[in-house]
């Protein structure tokens, strides 16, 4: 059985059959042969025909919860993890290409570079204490101003 996309796109292949005619040198060439060409030319996935906006969950970390509240608000649950129009993206891994891609204003991601600072019991810690060092220096009155 093919993923997703691969039928997406074998649906698309045969509606450009039926609706247009094929050159001679793709007419000759094999669906699987075409089917391909489509992913070693890294074409992106088509925004969904339904209504937007769209969110993805990676992984199953909270993905019930996420997913049920998304649904409630009239968001469509996407499964390709390369599409790019998707307001909230929701992994457990962290994916190098997902900050590359993010547009700021547009989109969440749940996932964030260095969240382990405040993710993790040492993290938070560490910038715990470091808050509260940057809070005495700030916060101590001027040396002039302190009565004896």
């Amino acid at each position: 059985m093919g993923s997703h996309r691969e039928e997406r796109l074998l649906h698309q292949l045969s509606q450009l059959d039926q609706d247009a005619e094929l050159d001679d040198s793709e007419a000759n060439r094999p669906q699987a042969t075409l089917l391909q060409k489509h992913f070693l030319e890294g074409e992106k996935q088509p925004s969904s025909t339904g209504q937007g906006p769209f969110f993805y969950i990676g992984g199953t970390n909270g993905a019930s919860i996420i997913s049920s509240y998304c649904k409630s608000k009239g968001w469509r649950r996407i499964q390709d993890s390369r599409r790019e129009d998707y307001k909230l993206k929701w992994c457990e891994v962290k994916c190098r290409d997902t900050y590359c891609n993010f547009r700021e204003g547009k989109q969440l991601l749940y996932q964030l570079p260095n969240n382990k600072l405040l993710t993790t019991k040492i993290g938070l810690l560490s910038a715990l204490r470091e808050h509260s060092r940057v809070l005495s220096k700030t916060s101590k009155p001027a040396p002039c101003t302190q009565t004896k």
